[in-house]
Parts: structure tokens; C-alpha cells; sequence
């Protein structure tokens, strides 16, 4: 029952990030982050969220910039 139950789970998040990614093409990931907020009702733990997103946003460029992705 437990794998059944994390299957389940696995495929809610990857159809969370798949509206997430198509919704990129055509707005800015901060608004994307901002929507996703609001369309789950986490304005109470908005600030968090925003500054997850902005951490994380900021280590992948410093990342790319220090040459970390490249094969």
C-alpha cells in the first residue's frame, strides 16, 4: 500500500510541475511562484515560499555561473 500511496504523490507533483512549466513560457518564474501561491491557498506562508524560490534562484545562477553544469 505505501508504494501505491508515494506513486500517487509522484504523480500529483509531477503534474504540479508540469503546469508549473508551462505556465514559465509566458510568465516571469516570480509571478509562476506568486500564482502557486494563491491557487493553493498558502498566503499564510507566502514570505517563506518567496524566499525559498528567490534562494533558489539565486544558488542555480551562481551555480551555472561557476561552470557547475557544464559536462
Amino acid at each position: 500500500m505505501e508504494l501505491q500511496e508515494l506513486s500517487a504523490a509522484l504523480k500529483k507533483t509531477a503534474t504540479i510541475i508540469d503546469v508549473f512549466l508551462e505556465k514559465s513560457e509566458t510568465k516571469s518564474g516570480f509571478e509562476c511562484a506568486k500564482e502557486y501561491v494563491k491557487e493553493n491557498k498558502l498566503e499564510y506562508i507566502e514570505e517563506e515560499i518567496m524566499m525559498a524560490f528567490r534562494n533558489g534562484f539565486h544558488t542555480g545562477v551562481k551555480q551555472e555561473r561557476s561552470g557547475k553544469f557544464k559536462e
